[in-house]
């Protein structure tokens, strides 16, 4: 089975680059984009993404907060990447709190986009370039990661 993904970010140009990048993996498949988070839960249930690929940092409402709000949706409910261009520990950790499974720097996009989308759709949890292995509780703990 493919996996769909939905591109959240209001920069062009970065959904524009993750879609090729996306291309190339032959069970991967981009069935959507939204240039902000307000429009993220709306897409999720008219497109029914298997992963939201997330921007943190976005003019109205930003991806943890969107990430925050597709955490509720039990049944339908996609997995979240985050992709920024911040690396804060403390950012991260706080993105994983709030129910993505994984996080990749933007400027580590390009050769690690396709392998942190697999890890993650196998039900592992990608951190700037580590697979890590944490439990619920242990998230908090994820800004000793890096």
């Amino acid at each position: 089975m493919a996996v769909r993904i939905l591109l959240v970010d209001d920069n062009a140009k970065m959904r524009q680059a993750y879609r090729a990048l996306i291309a190339k993996a032959p069970d991967m498949t981009v069935v959507g984009e939204v240039e902000d988070g307000d429009q993220t839960l709306e897409a999720v249930l008219r497109l029914a993404p298997n992963l939201v690929l997330m921007d943190v940092e976005m003019k109205r409402v930003g991806g943890l907060a969107a990430t925050r709000l597709l955490a509720q949706l039990h049944p339908a409910r996609p997995k979240v990447m985050i992709v920024s261009g911040h690396g804060d520990q403390h950012l991260v950790a706080e993105a994983l709190r709030e129910g993505a499974c994984g996080y990749l720097l933007k400027t580590r996009a390009a050769p690690e986009l396709v392998l942190a989308i697999r890890k993650v759709m196998d039900g592992g949890v990608y951190v700037n370039g580590r697979v890590v292995e944490l439990s619920e509780i242990e998230r908090d703990r994820v800004a000793a990661i890096e």
